[in-house]
Formats: C-alpha cells, sequence, structure tokens
C-alpha cells in the first residue's frame, strides 16, 4: 500500500515544494504546494502564532524537498526543520482527527508531543489525502535519521552511568 501511495503522490506532487500565505474564510494560512503543477498540498491555519505555523509548514516543505530534491534545500527551510525536529523528536505517527468546521483530516504527529505538525483535511478513504500525510511522515522520518545536526546530550545522574 505504501507503494501505492508515493507512486500517486510523487505522480500527483513531483515537487520541489515551498510555502506561500494565503487565506481559508476567516483564517489566515501558510500553504504547502507543489512548484511543478501549483497544486496545494496542506496548509497550516492561525490567528495568533504566525511564526510558528511558518515554521511548521517551512518544515514540512523542506522535509519533502529534503528527501526527493535535496538540491533544492536552503537555509532557511533547514533552520525551521531543524527547529521542528528538536523541538518534536521522532517518532512520527499518522492518525485520523476532525474538525467541527473543516471536517475530517490525517494528521501527523511526533510521540512525545501533545499538538500536530500538520493536518490534511479530506475525505479518510481519499488517496491523495492519504498520500500527502503519509509522504510528509516518511519525509520528516527520513530527514530525523539523515540530516546532520547537533542532538542535545542526554543528561543523568552519575549513579545512572553504566561503568566497566
Amino acid at each position: 500500500m505504501t507503494y501505492v501511495l508515493t507512486a500517486k503522490f510523487l505522480k500527483e506532487f513531483p515537487g520541489p515544494y515551498d510555502v506561500r500565505p494565503s487565506r481559508d474564510g476567516v483564517d489566515d494560512t501558510f500553504e504547502i504546494y507543489c512548484l511543478t503543477t501549483g497544486a496545494f498540498l496542506a496548509a497550516t491555519y492561525f490567528w495568533d502564532a504566525e511564526q510558528e505555523r511558518y515554521t511548521e509548514a517551512m518544515a514540512v516543505a523542506t522535509a519533502l524537498n529534503y528527501m526527493f530534491h535535496e538540491e533544492l534545500v536552503f537555509e532557511d527551510g533547514l533552520a525551521c526543520l531543524k527547529n521542528i525536529l528538536n523541538d518534536r523528536p521522532s517518532p512520527y505517527l499518522l492518525s485520523r482527527d476532525a474538525c467541527e468546521y473543516r471536517g475530517g483530516c490525517w494528521q501527523v504527529t511526533s510521540k512525545g508531543s501533545d499538538t500536530s505538525i500538520l493536518q490534511c483535511y479530506g475525505a479518510f478513504m481519499d488517496y491523495s489525502t492519504l498520500s500527502i500525510a503519509l509522504m510528509v511522515r516518511h519525509a520528516l522520518t527520513y530527514a530525523d535519521m539523515y540530516l546532520p545536526r547537533e542532538r542535545p546530550i542526554l543528561e543523568c545522574a552519575e549513579s545512572e552511568l553504566i561503568t566497566f
């Protein structure tokens, strides 16, 4: 199933990917879209936390570019991606959710965080929506595994250290 959804995603959204500000009704958004086709992938919605939503959207676009178009990854996007990877570390999960205003969605979350990174709205059995959410999850996991960055060193009490 993953192969079918990956093929569908790359056919509809070959990339590269970028972010642009937009509006959805009364909500301001940052849309993630495919530069080749101009197709919309997903958006982050905000009222107040504009910088945080921009960071999430740019991190997702950069993670997708890092996985499929590494030569098109730029410093501002890398900073956003590293921020998300450090604040919301893997593993990344895919789950269903619903909003009373927008309907059902697939959301990508970090197991260690109580907030989602991205919601992809659409019918639960819509393969395009599912393929977007799945590729975002894969791209974040891929970036977490392979993106060179400084990782925090976990501290523990000396009594918990194993000595040989």
